[in-house]
């Protein structure tokens, strides 16, 4: 992915849901993939989660009124994601070790 694609997710809910509708667009994966992938990463967290299709569809509306803690698996299920595809991910605050 290329230019702002795959910039750092924003700390406002409204573009934050923005980001993470674009970076799962851009990778081609469901909001249930997506939602799939962020729950085991939080349970291999010792986090326990059931992430649903419906929660990741609900947060893109754009709608919410702050970050969710959830967010953190998503941009780890991106990078999980990436790194399994060996798509570049050089601008990742995962892949620099930051969250927001």
């Amino acid at each position: 992915l290329h230019g702002r694609a795959m910039d750092e997710c924003p700390s406002d809910p409204g573009g934050a849901a923005r980001w993470m509708k674009r970076q799962r667009e851009a990778r081609g994966i469901s909001a249930g993939e997506l939602a799939r992938r962020a729950s085991g990463l939080a349970l291999a967290d010792g986090v326990n989660a059931n992430y649903s299709q419906q929660l990741i569809s609900l947060f893109e509306k754009g709608e919410a009124k702050k970050l969710p803690v959830w967010m953190k698996y998503v941009r780890e299920a991106f990078a999980q994601y990436d790194g399994e595809t060996g798509r570049e991910n050089h601008d990742s605050p995962v892949t620099r070790g930051g969250y927001v």
